[in-house]
């Protein structure tokens, strides 16, 4: 979905810009290497519950969940705040520019680490073919938010596009009802 701005960027307005939010998407997304090594770590333990044994999975994936989204949490809160050292110290004052576009991509980027999870867990009740249809579809999404966000707000547009895009994403894994995601957000 990143590329698909990258693209558009370059295509609508310059390679400046493209450079600006490559260092945003870049720098946001660094951090998404700890969640996403703790929900794999676990995964092997949630897919060696039986289906049907309901009242463990959501134990286990309900902690896991909330664990993930603290941390992630508390990462995106620091980077968020120090996003004008951070970038500074990097990349200089040329990609100033990229402060905010970067504070919108940390909200995209925790949304997809709690996407990344909830897909998982999808996977675990077989729902391969759900995830591939939601994939497609929001890909079009994306697609067609980047354009016309990107015409009217130009590189903060592209980062807006992601966001809806992931919030869609998100909201759209609650219809797979044999995963019970909902119950796995307020168990425990």
């Amino acid at each position: 979905n990143g590329q698909v701005a990258n693209f558009l960027l370059g295509y609508i307005e310059d390679t400046k810009s493209v450079g600006i939010y490559s260092i945003a998407f870049m720098l946001a997304g660094a951090w998404c290497v700890l969640p996403t090594t703790l929900i794999m770590s676990y995964m092997t333990s949630i897919y060696n519950i039986n289906n049907s044994d309901y009242e463990s999975y959501l134990a286990l994936s309900s902690k896991i969940f909330k664990n993930v989204f603290f941390i992630s949490l508390l990462i995106v809160t620091i980077l968020f705040f120090s996003a004008p050292y951070l970038i500074s110290w990097l990349y200089g004052d040329d990609y100033f520019r990229s402060i905010e576009v970067f504070r919108y991509l940390l909200f995209f980027q925790f949304i997809w680490v709690i996407n990344f999870f909830f897909s998982r867990i999808i996977i675990k009740f077989n729902g391969y073919s759900f995830l591939a249809k939601k994939s497609i579809f929001c890909c079009l999404l994306n697609a067609t938010a980047c354009y016309f966000l990107i015409l009217n707000f130009s590189i903060l547009g592209a980062a807006l596009a992601l966001i809806i895009t992931e919030i869609t994403s998100l909201l759209i894994n609650f219809i797979y009802r044999k995963a019970r995601l909902e119950q796995l957000i307020f168990t425990g």
